[in-house]
């Protein structure tokens, strides 16, 4: 099966981004990884692609709870209203030695060739002002 032209027009743009950035299907499995994410998380795209999202981003809460679940909120409410969304969260990151740093993570909802909701496109950024890597892993 080709892959969707909507997915494939939407991971050109982060070929050569700057910023982490990957997309998961509805299932939360990652079908994009750009050269920027396996940077900034230490994996390569070989070990990210079809791998569930929380397995490889392990992302938390502002507030240290688990945020990157099987069971996705962001991605289940991303899915159901095509609607933008971004939330602060606690990343591991790398280099070693890994630490946790809190970044901006935007949910974009991308269309498959059927015209619904297929991938959410997840984009990790600073936060103007925020923290930087605060605490070790």
């Amino acid at each position: 099966m080709p892959p969707d032209q909507s997915l494939e027009s939407a991971t050109r743009l982060f070929e050569t981004s700057p910023e982490p950035a990957f997309v998961v299907d509805l299932e939360a499995r990652i079908v994009y990884w750009n050269r920027a994410a396996g940077a900034f998380f230490g994996v390569p795209a070989s070990e990210a692609l079809g791998r569930p999202c929380a397995m490889v981003v392990r992302g938390l809460s502002a507030v240290g709870e688990i945020q990157c679940t099987r069971n996705c909120p962001l991605l289940g409410r991303a899915s159901q209203d095509d609607s933008y969304s971004v939330a602060e969260m606690e990343v591991p990151t790398m280099p070693r030695p890994a630490r946790w740093s809190r970044k901006r993570v935007h949910h974009l909802p991308l269309e498959d060739d059927s015209g619904e909701t297929g991938y959410v496109i997840h984009v990790v950024t600073d936060i103007p002002g925020g923290p930087e890597d605060a605490r070790p892993l």
